[in-house]
């Protein structure tokens, strides 16, 4: 279903930002689309027809379709009725207070047609999570994951955080490989009931952060300052 009118992203465009909190004037990107505000195309090298957009919903019915298709399946997500139905009312409650967060959708389109999207939200104070993110088979291997997440590198980046994190199912190879090619760190492991066994990964937003990783993990040698700082008492 066409999206109808993309509006070009201006510099020093505000987009509304929801909850009601007013925005920072000094920062040149505001998180958080109203779900009535038009899509913004976002600057990017994608040939044509393909086009980067960043949108205040994601298109039904066809997201959920994607979603279904890229991640359901006999060893895919579970889903979460199968978990134990938690309190309709509860559940409604929660949904509304987590639209409340900071959330970035990123989304490509080819033409008019939904092809792949990049979903993220704030989950600490200074850290972004790249909660969901694919690009449909027929449109793969041609850059598309790699222009949404550098557009998400740089719009939280803008923002303020300091990191960006996702989790990966550990024996999905392509998406890790292309994550560490994009300067990805794997930070821990984890057991998820939804999802099974996931890799958590890292992406720091700036070179101090990055050094100090690379460092903690025995990459390189402890800076100096750091070094100072962990004898410190």
């Amino acid at each position: 279903q066409p999206l109808g009118p993309l509006t070009p992203r201006r510099e020093n465009s505000s987009p509304s930002y929801n909850p009601p909190v007013p925005p920072d004037p000094k920062l040149p990107f505001h998180l958080h689309l109203a779900e009535g505000a038009k899509p913004i195309i976002l600057p990017s090298d994608l040939p044509e027809p393909y086009r980067l957009v960043l949108l205040p919903m994601y298109p039904q019915p066809q997201f959920d379709a994607a979603v279904q298709a890229t991640f359901r399946g006999p060893t895919g997500t579970v889903d979460p009725e199968l978990l134990g139905e938690p309190d309709a009312t509860l559940l409604a409650w929660r949904k509304q207070r987590h639209r409340q967060l900071p959330q970035i959708r990123l989304a490509v389109l080819c033409a008019h047609e939904f092809v792949g999207w990049c979903f993220g939200l704030s989950t600490r104070v200074d850290t972004f999570h790249m909660a969901s993110s694919a690009v449909l088979e027929p449109h793969r291997r041609k850059g598309l994951y790699t222009a949404m997440a550098r557009a998400l590198f740089q719009l939280v980046r803008d923002a303020g955080y300091n990191a960006l994190t996702s989790h990966h199912v550990a024996t999905n190879n392509s998406i890790l490989i292309a994550k560490l090619k994009l300067g990805f760190f794997i930070v821990g492991v984890e057991l998820d009931a939804r999802n099974g066994v996931l890799l958590s990964m890292e992406y720091p937003l700036h070179e101090g952060r990055r050094a100090v990783l690379r460092a903690r993990s025995g990459e390189t040698l402890i800076p100096a300052a750091l070094a100072e700082q962990l004898c410190e008492g």
